[in-house]
């Protein structure tokens, strides 16, 4: 998102993908050295990325729910998202008869992704 570039590019830091691997995700990145080598701009306890403008406070948007349309809420984490996109997500659960086994193919289903398309230990 072009803020929270501009919010790394301004406390010193950069933002590209890494030189190992020109198509993966943009990665935050001291000034002068390839570390920390990030795939997000929001971190808790990262005291690294931190001094290059990386936040610890989430990003908040409140949704009111609408119980007759809304059906699941999914809640992940980066591992899962540079792998399977929100609509795909969808896809891949919204048959599945309970939470765990939805949670259980979701996240088979990103590891399977993230061994064909980036085969590094990250």
């Amino acid at each position: 998102l072009p803020k929270e570039k501009e919010r790394i590019l301004n406390s010193h830091g950069r933002v590209m993908s890494s030189p190992m691997w020109p198509d993966g995700p943009c990665r935050v990145w001291l000034k002068t050295q390839d570390i920390p080598g990030l795939a997000m701009s929001r971190s808790i306890g990262d005291k690294m990325a931190h001094t290059v403008g990386v936040i610890p406070e989430p990003e908040v948007i409140t949704h009111n729910v609408d119980s007759e349309n809304d059906l699941f809420l999914i809640l992940s984490t980066d591992g899962v998202w540079e792998f399977v996109t929100s609509s795909e997500a969808v896809q891949i659960i919204q048959n599945m008869p309970n939470p765990k086994l939805a949670a259980e193919l979701l996240c088979k289903e990103s590891i399977e992704r993230w061994g064909r398309e980036e085969p590094v230990c990250d």
